[in-house]
């Protein structure tokens, strides 16, 4: 998500440079070199909205950039505006432990990156995708791993449900539902609201084992304070 100077938002999302828009026409220039194209769309309606073949999208190379200067032009070839960007672009760490919002789907994490980040092992991301817990990742020209925000977010999530217990086969069987669309909402929820009584009831075994342990401890507490040496 981009803002521009006049308020103006745009989403970007990843295709090829041959499906830029032929109009209105659009070059950009960035020092990234990474030749990944994204296309901005404009999200807020602006001045131009209104005008026949106003302005729809841009250009942008975008894996590393993190300022962009663009040159679009309007359906009316005597409308041009040269508008900056500032582009951020989340870190591995970052994305993993805060994941909100819309996840960027552009593959450009290392599975060094994902591990560091996530703490699990590559050979454990690789299980992960073989047996479906994450989609197929992305790999770059060399073949190697790439993962998108997306997946970080996949894998942010996965790290809470096997935090509180559930097993494998549940995970597995709320991605697989999930990948099926809003149709399966409802047995999502259900297998949540089961989850989560499980958790609950953890919650209270522990508190009483708690207890148990506190009293434990004043007991010994109060014998070593009996036995301590007057002065």
């Amino acid at each position: 998500m981009v803002t521009d100077a006049s308020g103006n938002r745009w989403s970007c999302g990843p295709c090829a440079p041959s499906t830029a828009p032929s109009a209105p026409r659009t070059t950009a220039a960035a020092a990234c070199g990474t030749g990944q194209v994204s296309i901005f769309r404009k999200l807020s309606m602006g001045p131009d909205s209104n005008r026949p073949g106003g302005t729809a999208g841009l250009a942008w190379s975008a894996l590393q950039a993190v300022r962009v200067v663009v040159t679009f032009v309007t359906g009316e070839p005597t409308m041009t505006a040269l508008a900056t960007f500032e582009a951020e672009t989340r870190s591995c760490w970052d994305v993993f432990r805060d994941p909100v919002g819309e996840p960027d789907r552009t593959p450009r994490h290392t599975i060094g990156e994902v591990s560091a980040a996530s703490g699990l092992t590559a050979h454990t991301l690789r299980w992960y995708e073989r047996i479906g817990l994450l989609d197929p990742v992305d790999r770059s020209a060399s073949g190697q791993r790439r993962y998108s925000d997306a997946d970080l977010h996949r894998l942010a999530f996965l790290g809470r449900l096997r935090l509180t217990g559930m097993p494998v086969a549940d995970m597995l069987r709320y991605v697989e539902l999930a990948r099926e669309g809003e149709r399966t909402s409802a047995d999502r929820r259900d297998l949540l609201l089961a989850h989560r009584e499980a958790v609950r009831q953890q919650i209270a075994d522990l508190h009483a084992t708690l207890a148990v342990l506190d009293h434990k401890i004043d007991v010994y507490n109060g014998r070593l304070t009996r036995c301590a040496p007057s002065h």
